[in-house]
């Protein structure tokens, strides 16, 4: 395959599309433009540019992986570039569709939310598309994305502010269950180093009898809550304590936040 797909911006993100595109495509296929030089080593690229816009003269796939607050400085360095035949896939978190298309003219784009499992392969990634994008351009992005994780196309972009929520956000609230129990064990006398060590290991454990089993999380719960044991104590306490509450209640907070934030 001949295609060039140029991406404008090699940090975490990015640098991990950038592999998925080499994997799917090869290194031909990958152009990539950061005005810092130092992101881009290790990134087996075909041609590695200092100004987005002499990428975007060498491509017609472009995949925006700048911050949002950079894409009106990205849209001035490319002022000269006519945008209209290009297909954009944006991962810039917030930016919607209408967005892009007003400030660039073009009509064929993709929006998505990766998360940051993306760069061990065990990514979610959200992803919706305009009107115009053709079916050869979706099975495009479902391949590149599906590279590092599971892709999903959704209904409507309306739904990009709950995926946000729930999968880009995510593994922020597993980590911050394994700060948690960590600190417990530290408090019940473990040393720290030990404590870390078992909480990380017992919640990658109970995430791959999820991934290698065909029991869900429910399932998995209440086969290990045995009647009138330790695990059922610490359940019962937890529904019966304002936890789910909580917790809804701080998913609640990050969807607003999510409005304020979308343009």
């Amino acid at each position: 395959m001949n295609k060039k797909i140029g991406v404008i911006g090699a940090g975490n993100m990015g640098s991990v599309v950038c592999k998925a595109i080499t994997e799917v495509l090869g290194r031909e296929a990958l152009l990539i433009a950061d005005r810092n030089s130092e992101k881009c080593k290790g990134l087996d690229a075909h041609e590695i540019f200092e100004y987005p816009r002499d990428l975007m003269r060498r491509v017609d796939t472009v995949v925006l992986a700048v911050k949002p607050q950079g894409f009106d400085n990205l849209l001035k360095d490319c002022e000269d570039i006519d945008w209209k035949d290009k297909f954009v896939i944006s991962i810039m978190a917030g930016l919607s569709i209408q967005t892009i298309q007003k400030k660039t003219g073009a009509t064929r784009i993709v929006r998505a939310m990766p998360n940051v499992a993306m760069s061990v392969g065990e990514g979610t990634i959200g992803w919706v598309a305009s009107e115009s994008v053709t079916s050869g351009e979706k099975m495009l992005v479902q391949r590149i994305f599906g590279e590092s994780g599971v892709a999903i196309e959704l209904d409507d972009e309306s739904l990009m502010d709950a995926f946000t929520v729930i999968a880009g956000s995510g593994p922020a609230y597993f980590f911050y269950l394994t700060e948690l129990l960590a600190k417990k064990a530290v408090e019940l006398g473990l040393s720290k180093s030990d404590a870390m060590r078992v909480a990380e290991r017992v919640c990658i454990g109970a995430g791959e009898l999820l991934e290698d089993t065909d029991k869900d999380a429910t399932k998995w719960r209440e086969a290990i809550t045995s009647r009138g044991g330790t695990t059922e104590a610490a359940i019962t306490a937890l529904q019966e304590s304002s936890f789910e509450k909580d917790f809804f209640v701080a998913l609640d907070k990050a969807m607003e936040r999510g409005g304020e934030l979308a343009v």
